[in-house]
C-alpha cells in the first residue's frame, strides 16, 4: 500500500474527512489536494470513483470555510468528473453543495441540483 498511490489517496482522503468533521478545513484541504497530486495520470474506475470523492469533499470544505464562490466552482467540477466516472455517491453530494454554494450566493434557486441529489440519494 505504501507505494500504491491509490491507495495513498485514499488514506489521505479518509484523514481529510476526518479533519473536515473536526472542522480543521486548512489541513483538510492540504491533505485532499495532495490526495490528487497522487492520483494523476493514474488508471483506473477506483482511481477515478476517489479522485470524484476527494473532488467533492474539496467543495465540501470550501462551503464549509464560507467560502461559497469557490465551493460552488469546484462542486460544478466536481459534478462533472463524477458523472464521467459514473461515482453516484460522490456526485449526489457534489449537487448538494452546487446548490447550497448557488443559494449563499443568488439566494434561493429552482432546487434542481437538491431534486437530482435526492433521486440518487433515494
Amino acid at each position: 500500500a505504501h507505494g500504491d498511490p491509490v491507495s495513498q489517496a485514499d488514506l489521505l482522503w479518509s484523514r481529510a474527512c476526518a479533519k473536515e468533521r473536526m472542522r480543521l478545513f486548512v489541513g483538510a484541504l492540504r491533505d485532499l489536494r495532495r490526495a490528487l497530486r497522487l492520483l494523476e495520470g493514474v488508471e483506473g474506475a477506483r482511481a477515478q470513483q476517489l479522485g470524484a470523492q476527494i473532488r467533492t469533499t474539496i467543495a465540501l470544505v470550501l462551503y464549509g470555510q464560507g467560502r461559497p464562490a469557490k465551493a460552488l466552482a469546484a462542486a460544478r467540477a466536481a459534478v462533472g468528473h463524477a458523472r464521467r466516472c459514473g461515482d453516484e455517491r460522490a456526485l449526489g453530494g457534489a449537487l448538494v453543495i452546487v446548490d447550497l454554494a448557488a443559494q449563499m450566493l443568488q439566494g434561493a434557486g429552482d432546487g434542481i441540483h437538491l431534486r437530482e441529489a435526492l433521486d440518487i440519494f433515494e
